[in-house]
């Protein structure tokens, strides 16, 4: 399916896309040119417009990286403690 010598059937609506990330299957140096041209134009930078999932994905890495490597529940209310169960500096550091 990816015969890269015949012309696409609609040329403009495949402009209007933005370009792929480089994959196994593209030539990087052309991908790279054509992200460079987007982002000469303003469109949106290589940042903006990566898939979110992605970007969640390196935000909790780093947060993980950040608080030890303590998992899925470095961040949540199960380790952070909630209500009653959060220590307070006035009861000696024990929890209830």
């Amino acid at each position: 399916m990816a015969a890269a010598a015949s012309p696409s059937p609609d040329p403009a609506g495949c402009r209007v896309s933005r370009p792929k990330p480089a994959g196994p299957q593209r030539n990087p140096r052309r991908a790279a040119g054509t992200q460079r041209l987007w982002a000469a134009a303003g469109v949106a930078g290589r940042e903006a417009w990566r898939p979110l999932e992605r970007r969640a994905a390196e935000a909790i890495r780093a947060c993980r990286a950040q608080e030890g490597g303590l998992g899925t529940q470095a961040g949540s209310a199960a380790s952070l403690g909630h209500g009653a169960a959060q220590i307070r500096p006035d009861d000696n550091g024990q929890r209830p």
